[in-house]
C-alpha cells in the first residue's frame, strides 16, 4: 500500500468516526429533550386555571355561527335547492369524458 493510499484511508476513517460520532450527539440530546424524567413538567395544582371571559363568548359566538351555518345548509336541502349549488361539468371533465367514449366533445351554452 503507498503512503498516499494509507493517508487517504486514514483521513477517510477518521471523517467517518466524526461524522457517525456527531450523528449520536444529535440522536442522544433529542432523547434527552424528549425524556420525562429530564425535563419534568411543573403543574400546580394549587389554583384552578381560570379561563378568560373573552374565550368564552369567542366559543359561544363560534357555536352560533355554526349552528346558523348548519341549519340554513339542512333548509336549502329539504326545500330541494341543493342541486342548483351544484357547477355543470367543466370544459376539461367533458372532453376526458367524450375521449373515454369516444364521442366528439360538444360545447354547452
Amino acid at each position: 500500500m503507498t503512503p498516499d493510499m494509507h493517508t487517504a484511508l486514514w483521513i477517510s476513517a477518521v471523517g467517518t468516526a466524526i461524522l457517525f460520532g456527531a450523528l449520536a450527539c444529535v440522536v442522544a440530546f433529542m432523547y434527552l429533550l424528549t425524556a420525562p424524567w429530564f425535563l419534568p413538567k411543573a403543574v400546580s395544582t394549587d389554583a384552578p386555571l381560570e379561563v378568560p371571559v373573552v374565550l368564552e363568548q369567542q366559543n359561544a359566538e363560534e357555536e352560533r355561527r355554526r349552528a346558523v351555518a348548519i341549519a340554513v345548509a339542512a333548509s336549502w336541502a329539504l326545500a330541494g335547492h341543493a342541486h342548483s349549488l351544484e357547477e355543470p361539468p367543466s370544459d376539461w371533465r367533458r372532453v376526458h369524458l367524450a375521449r373515454q367514449l369516444q364521442q366528439a366533445p360538444r360545447r354547452s351554452e
